[in-house]
């Protein structure tokens, strides 16, 4: 299978966020190796109301119920983390479900447990990365660059499309503080009892957008 190798790009100012998410998409949004590998400053959960999926059984790598295969219409009560200067979510239903040498893993196999994948993806270092690309491969770059808060770079919305339940398409909203809104693409596919960045589809751009219709309206509060 053809690989792809791309550049990890760094997280810069909230004035060059449409640069690094046009450069970040190529890798599945690795905005490089700014701050700490492990979570700091939560943040405060969604208010929307609970998506829980339905259903006991499991064919994941530590035991998340499938769930439905519906996408929500409705974000999902979350608990909120930054990790690397990005949102990141959490849930009992959707996962992560365990974490390796610091690298969230496990989530559920249904199209809100692919989304809660793709943004915990965002929060790997680089080398853990790496391991959660399908049919891809990336070179990591060294180097380290620190931001301040109001750079994090914040999930304001999805949507999803289940393209039967072993892939799921995606777009993900982020913004910086009340700065402008970003749209950035992902697709995930089920490997193994877990999810993983569809390294073939690596390379889709991003554009701006200047609301949330279409969205499902989700991020911390």
């Amino acid at each position: 299978m053809a690989q792809q190798k791309k550049n990890l790009s760094r997280p810069l100012l909230a004035a060059a966020v449409v640069v690094i998410l046009l450069a970040a998409i190529g890798i599945g949004w690795m905005l490089g190796r700014g701050g700490s590998d492990e979570p700091t400053q939560p943040a405060t959960a969604s208010q929307g109301s609970s998506s829980a999926p339905g259903g006991g059984d499991t064919d994941g790598i530590c035991g998340l119920p499938v769930g439905s295969q519906e996408v929500p219409q409705e974000g999902p009560e979350a608990r909120w983390e930054i990790r690397r200067q990005l949102t990141v979510p959490s849930a009992p239903d959707y996962g992560p479900g365990a974490t390796s040498e610091g690298a969230p893993s496990c989530f559920a196999h249904n199209p809100m447990g692919a989304v809660f994948f793709v943004l915990n993806f965002q929060g790997m270092a680089p080398q853990q990365q790496a391991e959660r690309i399908e049919d891809g491969e990336i070179e990591p770059q060294g180097g380290e660059e620190t931001t301040t808060a109001k750079d994090v770079l914040t999930v304001r919305g999805f949507k999803a499309e289940a393209k039967g339940p072993d892939r799921v398409d995606m777009t993900i909203v982020y913004g910086f503080g009340s700065g402008p809104l970003t749209a950035i693409p992902a697709s995930a596919v089920w490997v193994d009892g877990d999810w993983k960045i569809d390294g073939t589809a690596l390379g889709g751009g991003s554009e701006q957008v200047t609301s949330l219709d279409g969205f499902v309206e989700w991020g911390p509060k």
